[in-house]
């Protein structure tokens, strides 16, 4: 509606310009404005997928977003990762390892994902059912995290035991590990010999308070200030309880440090937890004295496409306002 009144807008100034009125306003062009229609209530993830439809991206937050730390911190593998684990069939194997034993890193990659417990999570963005040559049912779970989307193939006694899970929208968390094939006799002599089992699925929204257990702020002792101090205990030590909502279990540290003296202070904060989410990190980190926060023991990670997605929403944006009025 707002692409059409735009169009019609542009047209009419144009029509405006080149005739014997030329001389007109912007506010002299006659067009209707359109009727702002009745706002739906609708959740946050119908939201977004809308904009995601009409607009190309989302823009008012990513449906990841409210559990950016719990991926971040949480998990240790990625949708990214799993990708690079090759699954071809029987006939194929024997020329994609040849291929990879020429690609030493990316086999050394492959390897590392093989050997560890993994625990990684997103959103469901698909699934699917169907029948085995033999006679089997099996599914197809998609999730996505903000590397990709990877698909996991659940069968067997994975298939009654997580099928629940199949729900476009569902938060999960994932844990598994490779292990021998079940058809396997001897060693192991290969990435093959070793498949994808799923131990445990969680919905991530139930879990997601238990996942970060430490939020540790490094503060420079010399740049420490009794304003910094102050706005710590009211922001943080002295967060309201609201009703019906879990207590935070975020255990709280704070780090002092001074670089010359070459010491560091580290203090546990007994009596108060916290929950982590944006508002509360993004407002230490910009705290005069802050250095830098700790998830999980681990230095909070600088969001580095941030200035990629702004530029394709910029771009998207300057296509919308071609059709739109100046005004």
């Amino acid at each position: 509606m707002l692409l059409r009144y735009g169009q019609k807008y542009r047209a009419e100034k144009m029509s405006n310009e080149t005739s014997l009125f030329g001389d007109l306003n912007d506010t002299d062009v006659c067009i209707v404005h359109p009727a702002i229609p009745e706002g739906v209530t609708m959740s946050t993830l119908e939201r977004l997928n809308l904009e995601k439809e009409y607009v190309g991206l989302y823009l008012s937050m990513h449906p990841l977003d409210e559990y950016k730390y719990q991926l971040c911190y949480a998990c240790n593998t990625t949708m990214e990762e799993l990708n690079l684990v090759p699954n071809p069939k029987r006939d194929e194997r024997p020329g994609v390892l040849a291929d990879l034993e020429k690609h030493p890193d990316q086999l050394a990659k492959i390897n590392q994902i093989q050997q560890r417990e993994i625990v990684c999570g997103g959103l469901v963005t698909g699934w699917r059912e169907g029948t085995s040559s033999k006679g089997n049912m099996y599914g197809i779970l998609t999730v996505e995290d903000y590397s990709g989307k990877h698909d996991f193939v659940l069968f067997g006694q994975n298939f009654p035991t997580f099928r629940g899970y199949g729900k476009e929208g569902m938060y999960v968390l994932i844990h598994a590990k490779y292990q021998p094939n079940i058809y396997l006799r001897g060693p192991v002599r290969n990435i093959f010999d070793l498949e994808f089992s799923i131990g445990k699925i969680e919905q991530l929204d139930l879990v997601a308070d238990t996942l970060i257990q430490d939020f540790t702020v490094e503060l420079d002792s010399l740049k420490l200030t009794d304003n910094t101090v102050k706005r710590l205990q009211e922001e943080i030590l002295n967060i309201p309880q609201k009703d019906n909502v879990k207590a935070p279990t975020t255990s709280l540290y704070f780090d002092v440090c001074d670089a010359i003296k070459n010491y560091r202070v580290h203090l546990f904060c007994r009596g108060h937890k916290v929950r982590i989410n944006t508002e509360l990190v993004d407002y230490v980190c910009s705290l005069e004295g802050v250095n830098t926060c700790l998830i999980n023991g681990r230095p909070l990670i600088k969001e580095s496409n941030k200035e990629a997605d702004s530029e394709e929403e910029d771009s998207s944006k300057e296509a919308m306002e071609e059709m739109l009025p100046d005004d």
